[in-house]
């Protein structure tokens, strides 16, 4: 990936090269998108810019993106049509002129000072680096309801954070997106972007190349983030999560063809996410109306048993 050169601005103030560009993607998000551009115009740090890419939005993305973009000239806005969250970031990355870089999904928000916290983590060193904080979870749309769980304090174990993302992601260890803040070097000099063929665990395939470039990093022990749990967040497809999932895992594997080390997590993290997803999937058969209403109780309580010795085994 090439950064482009500074897009020309109509004022002066637009012209000077911001510290962070926030990247913001949008697919039928707009009910939610004014809380997540209203979370970065509150930061306490102000040095950023905002972009905003409409990634073939039908709803009110538009309109509300409009509105925020006459309230503040740091705030920009492009369409494309429909390509995918992946595509809708690098589309961010492509236009974005910061030295640090912040993703946020429109139905996430970040809290006030997160930026200004890792911009001081991140400032005391000249090595590429990035920084990650603790983050909470919502129990429901709304943003009153913040919950946290083990997970939302994940933590490095092992000897390169790495091999963590490589063995321990969406078991024990998950970090959302807007949880990072990244020198955006480590993106532009190692041509690192999203993987526009895979249809989920994108996130995951980007932060294993970052990764194996050995950043430095930094933690920030406060939960700075929001990461919003909703219906259609919730709706998800697990055979379609499983094939996205291994497909990555696939993908990995030939980027780290000369370490067996880190080959050897993958395919077991591989076989790992296989059972735990066909288990879910099988769950899911047995929870169902016409499963209960029309297999025979003998049938449905041998199902149960077989599902429940695959969940120890996983």
């Amino acid at each position: 990936m090439v950064r482009p050169n500074p897009r020309d601005e109509p004022s002066t103030a637009q012209s000077i090269t911001p510290q962070v560009s926030v990247i913001i993607p949008c697919y039928n998000q707009g009910h939610f998108l004014g809380e997540a551009v209203q979370s970065i115009i509150d930061q306490t740090f102000r040095d950023w810019e905002c972009i905003i890419v409409n990634d073939g939005s039908t709803d009110s993305t538009k309109d509300v993106a409009g509105r925020f973009l006459r309230m503040d000239n740091r705030i920009s806005y492009f369409e494309q049509r429909n390509k995918g969250l992946a595509a809708a970031r690098n589309r961010g990355l492509h236009e974005c002129r910061g030295k640090f870089i912040q993703f946020l999904d429109a139905d996430d928000v970040i809290l006030p000072e997160k930026i200004a916290a890792q911009m001081e983590l991140l400032g005391s060193t000249t090595a590429q680096a990035l920084a990650y904080c603790d983050y909470y979870k919502t129990k429901g749309a709304g943003l009153h309801n913040l919950i946290s769980d083990p997970l939302c304090e994940p933590r490095f174990r092992l000897k390169r954070p790495l091999l963590d993302i490589a063995s321990r992601w969406e078991t024990d260890f998950s970090i959302p997106a807007h949880c990072f803040l990244f020198d955006a070097r480590l993106f532009f000099n190692h041509r690192i972007e999203f993987n526009e063929k895979l249809p989920n665990h994108e996130d995951w395939d980007c932060w294993m190349r970052i990764f194996a470039t050995d950043p430095i990093v930094k933690h920030q022990a406060q939960k700075s983030v929001v990461y919003r749990i909703h219906e259609n967040s919730l709706a998800r497809d697990e055979i379609k999560m499983w094939r996205g999932f291994r497909n990555a895992i696939n993908s990995q594997l030939k980027l780290f063809r000369d370490s067996p080390e880190v080959r050897a997590l993958l395919a077991n993290k591989r076989a790992q996410m296989r059972t735990i997803y066909w288990s879910r999937r099988i769950s899911l058969l047995l929870n169902s109306r016409p499963f209960r209403k029309f297999v025979p109780w003998t049938i449905q309580k041998r199902v149960a048993n077989f599902c429940r010795q695959v969940w120890r085994a996983s």
